[in-house]
């Protein structure tokens, strides 16, 4: 999607509901089974269903041209298999296309291919980037930690040993800082809710292990707003759909 993109033409006529929100249902199908990398532009047009305009069509055609010139693309399970099983979490901050909200994203890597991918608008209103991103990783880890049991569990059936602890990847230095060192009493942090404490003691508890990534190398960045290049897209849709399959 077009990163400038506002939805602010308010000359723009009125579209048909029920055709709207069938192309979208459609397009979100397509995003959660096997083309993640538009399931952030199509969460976005989640957000017009009870109006839509024309220039919200616009976007749906932007996005299914989009899908007929690149429909080789598959999810290849198994691309590398010495990879471990890694895990990469982000947020945006008062996005402006999510009614100033933040959005979560998160991947889960598992032999080098994404087994588990989400995208979704924050539940609340943040006062800082910094409160995006640990609810960003708060939102990941009640997903990553569910995948990781379930994979562990396969794994002890068949007799084999899977890593114990989680390797959880942002890009994030704030965040990292304030997960690490449960630093929940510093004035500039009181602001944080109590519910997000539950990440900073999961990770004292040692349930998984947090990493700093750079931003270009987080590959969940794709799922939280729409990229600032083509090529900084591509790099993050090669890491997720591999270029072997193109």
């Amino acid at each position: 999607m077009n990163p400038k993109i506002t939805f602010e033409d308010e000359s723009s006529e009125d579209f048909d509901v029920i055709h709207f929100r069938r192309y979208v249902g459609k397009l979100l199908w397509l995003a959660r089974c096997t083309r993640p990398d538009i399931l952030f532009a199509v969460i976005v047009l989640t957000q017009f269903q009870a109006a839509p305009k024309m220039e919200h069509y616009g976007m749906v055609k932007h996005i299914v041209r989009y899908l007929h010139g690149t429909a080789e693309l598959t999810l290849k399970l198994n691309a590398q298999p010495d990879e471990d099983f890694r895990c990469y979490v982000d947020a945006s901050y008062a996005d402006t296309l999510l009614q100033c909200r933040s959005a979560s994203g998160m991947v889960c890597m598992y032999r080098g291919s994404p087994v588990a991918f989400r995208s979704t608008k924050q539940n609340s209103t943040v006062l800082s980037s910094c409160d995006a991103e640990l609810i960003g990783i708060t939102d990941g880890m009640k997903h990553i930690a569910w995948l990781h049991r379930l994979i562990t569990e396969i794994h002890t059936r068949i007799g084999q040993r899977f890593q114990d602890m989680i390797k959880v990847h942002t890009d994030s230095a704030s965040a990292l800082a304030l997960v690490r060192d449960g630093a929940t009493t510093r004035s500039n942090f009181k602001h944080v809710e109590v519910r997000m404490h539950w990440i900073i003691e999961q990770f004292h508890k040692r349930e998984f292990e947090l990493k700093w990534t750079s931003g270009k190398d987080n590959v969940a960045d794709i799922f939280t707003k729409g990229m600032k290049s083509v090529a900084a897209f591509v790099k993050a849709q090669d890491r997720i759909l591999p270029p072997s399959q193109h």
